[in-house]
């Protein structure tokens, strides 16, 4: 009709735009910035209105009830498969199943939320987290769990863990704007290191104290209050584009299209392809420390469940100091070089706790490992976001979810490196393994121990 615009040449266009943005961009490029938006964020005002408004404090209450459960069923997961099998192997595998679909949805999951209704999406993923632990539980509790029980679970629970992980992001950026999303994902971030200090002690509690029944119950329940509050969400900012575009397969068309120029814009740059080097190296020493962790625990420093929940309670104390540190002295040109070496303290720490002599011992490393955790995770998406246009943004993060996911796939190299060296030497051969990635990554691509020049202003707008 007259006057209306032709949505398929709409999506064209935002394309054929996309494209020029990969074209012209190199590390720190960008198009002009919006005005008025210098990309710095995260002052108090910010915060303060963040916290005013009642959409956000549902978004933040339900995602801090869901970033504790996401740590309490990761560790619940690895000491349990540990306990029925006994092999560090297959506590490996069940990370690995875990991170599979993440792994495969991360990319298109990041490119199809731009089309579908975000809030009802959400939902309908709280749901199926609830009622896949709720499930799990009532079989734990009617007979004894096997590890096809708990697998087959974890691998349906996955895919819902995979999507919950970019749409609540986008309904973050929805809900705070242009000009506040830097403090409101600074107030998400700090939410998820705070609940890791408690979910480990909460997960080897439960597990120890009530059994698996118990412990995926209470999951369960908690998933429950998540959705309750979560269901007076209303955001009224993003309009799916399913039914403008033609229907649900063109929209899986520009999906996969989308996703192919978020791939193409991120290897032309250096300093990307740096960082996912090391996202990769360090998820390899994140999740072989996961897997073998329990063992060394349980046969070298003799403590069972709590107490290495209170372990990786240390390491998130860590974290939440790190993150402090960082939030206050930390500047843009030290990014790159704090990314490399928390890297690097993390992956020293992991050698160090795993050939501790004793168990406070490896609790004071815990705290240093926490420290190069939160180098990591912060400094992670700030070298990938603020050189990138706003327009790729949501697939370039969907591209490091897929990096994230490809770490438990070290479960099957821990397992090997486990049974032919013993748990303490086969999770140092795995971390002497990624620290030799991050050196050639550093030789190959040096930006990533550098200062890096100031991000054009146009990139973070």
């Amino acid at each position: 009709m007259s006057g209306q615009i032709d949505p398929r040449e709409a999506a064209r266009e935002a394309r054929r735009r996309a494209r020029i943005l990969a074209e012209r961009s190199r590390d720190g490029a960008g198009p002009p910035a919006a005005p008025g938006n210098d990309g710095d964020g995260g002052d108090a005002s910010e915060r303060a209105s963040l916290i005013a408004d009642p959409r956000f404090r549902r978004l933040w209450a339900s995602g801090a009830i869901i970033a504790l459960l996401g740590w309490v069923d990761l560790l619940v997961l690895a000491l349990l498969t540990y306990e029925l099998t006994g092999s560090v192997l297959l506590t490996g595998v069940g990370l690995l199943v875990r991170s599979v679909p993440r792994m495969l949805l991360g990319a298109p999951s990041g490119a199809l939320i731009d089309h579908v209704d975000r809030r009802r999406f959400w939902m309908l993923v709280l749901w199926g987290l609830g009622l896949t632990y709720a499930a799990l539980a009532v079989l734990a509790f009617a007979v004894e769990l096997q590890l096809w029980h708990l697998l087959t679970a974890i691998a349906v629970g996955a895919v819902f863990w995979a999507l919950e992980f970019p749409v609540r992001r986008a309904l973050i950026a929805d809900v705070a704007g242009a000009d506040r999303v830097n403090a409101a994902f600074g107030i998400d971030w700090s939410t998820d290191a705070a609940v890791s200090i408690a979910a480990p002690l909460i997960g080897g509690a439960l597990l120890e104290f009530t059994g698996p029944e118990g412990a995926y119950a209470a999951i369960a329940g908690a998933f429950a209050a998540a959705i309750l509050i979560a269901a007076g969400l209303r955001t009224g900012l993003h309009e799916p584009t399913t039914a403008r575009v033609g229907g649900t397969l063109p929209v899986l068309r520009e999906t996969f299209t989308e996703t192919r120029i978020g791939l193409s814009f991120m290897r032309r740059r250096r300093l990307f392809v740096a960082t996912l080097i090391v996202a990769v190296a360090f998820n390899l020493v994140l999740n072989g420390f996961n897997a073998a962790f329990p063992e060394i625990a349980e046969q070298e420093l003799g403590v069972r469940e709590f107490l290495i929940g209170a372990f990786y309670a240390l390491v998130g104390a860590g974290s939440v100091i790190g993150g402090l540190l960082l939030s206050h002295w930390a500047t843009w040109a030290w990014s790159a070089r704090l990314y490399w070496f928390g890297a690097l303290v993390f992956m020293l720490g992991a050698i160090g706790a795993g050939f501790a002599p004793v168990y406070a011992a490896a609790a004071a490393i815990a705290l240093a490992m926490g420290l190069g955790y939160a180098c990591v995770f912060v400094m992670q998406a700030s070298l990938l976001a603020a050189p990138t246009p706003a327009i790729l943004r949501g697939r370039v993060m969907g591209v490091l979810s897929v990096m994230i996911g490809t770490g438990p796939l070290t479960g099957l190299q821990i397992g090997f490196f486990a049974s032919e060296l013993g748990a303490r030497w086969g999770l140092a051969a795995l971390a002497l393994e990624a620290i030799a990635l991050m050196l050639i990554a550093a030789a190959v691509f040096p930006v990533i121990v550098r200062r890096l020049p100031p991000v054009a202003a146009g990139a973070r707008a």
